[in-house]
């Protein structure tokens, strides 16, 4: 089957490996295993992915869908690629994806499954970027491999018309969100009149405005205004609310907008103002 160019990058850098494992087979089984979690199974058949069992992981993959992973992430891990190249790997990447279309019904699953693609990668990279600890290498790979990601559906975004919550649902609204969120400054102009409509028509919520408010606010070098946006402070190891307009009156401001108090945010994020 041919891969797309991101998708051969992405396995050269090995970077999207969400259950990564550094356990034996044997010790997995006899410690771990849980032959009702859908997560056990899913870490089983990496196991044995990595190790060329290749019908022993396609048997626990198959067990970890019918349990409940069927979300997709593995069609993206790097610790299943040696199956893509077997005959069973079509079978799966049907089945997660028809499940998923089943669950998401909507008339455009061609956009869809296209946004989807871009969550999944866009989340494992951010993943791999927290466990490496914001290193200069792994920002650097990273910033590549966002990039690309990018621009792959951005791409595709300009070759067609530009979606609805009705042709792709609420969920494949929540993926679009996530690029607009991610994309840049440059981007965000330009998508931001799509934005800006789709939040008139309620395919878009005020939560989701004071993100997209924030983040096109910081990248102008302001301050936000709602005190969605943290950072990490990799020289003290901790997180921190980015500087914002207003803390006096934020909490009013986020209230407005449906958002939790600025203390509970921060709490769940395990971040402080300074």
């Amino acid at each position: 089957m041919k891969k797309h160019v991101l998708f051969i990058i992405l396995n050269w850098f090995c970077v999207i490996n969400l259950y990564g494992q550094n356990d034996t087979i044997s010790n997995f089984l006899k410690l771990k295993y849980k032959a009702n979690s859908s997560v056990s199974n899913y870490n089983l058949a990496c196991l044995y992915a990595q190790n060329n069992f290749v019908d022993s992981a396609f048997k626990y993959l198959n067990y970890s869908i019918d349990l409940g992973e069927k979300d997709g992430y593995a069609l993206y891990d790097s610790d299943l690629i040696l199956l893509h190249s077997d005959t069973q790997w079509i079978a799966i990447r049907n089945k997660i994806n028809s499940i998923f279309l089943n669950e998401n019904a909507c008339t455009d699953t061609a956009t869809l499954l296209k946004l989807r693609e871009f969550f999944l990668i866009d989340q494992s990279l951010r993943y791999e970027l927290e466990m490496e600890n914001f290193t200069l290498e792994a920002k650097s790979k990273f910033n590549l491999l966002d990039s690309i990601n990018i621009y792959s559906l951005d791409s595709y975004l300009d070759k067609s018309t530009l979606p609805t919550k009705k042709e792709i649902g609420e969920q494949g609204m929540n993926y679009m969100f996530m690029f607009l969120l991610h994309i840049s400054y440059a981007l965000k102009l330009k998508y931001e009149p799509y934005f800006l409509n789709r939040l008139k028509n309620g395919d878009f919520n005020l939560k989701q405005k004071a993100f997209f408010v924030d983040k096109m606010l910081i990248s102008q070098g302001k301050k936000q205004r709602y005190g969605t946006q943290l950072e990490f402070v990799r020289s003290e190891n901790r997180i921190r609310m980015k500087q914002v307009e207003n803390i006096n009156n934020l909490n009013i401001l986020r209230k407005e907008m449906g958002l939790e108090s600025i203390e509970d945010y921060l709490n769940w994020n395990n971040a402080t103002i300074e």
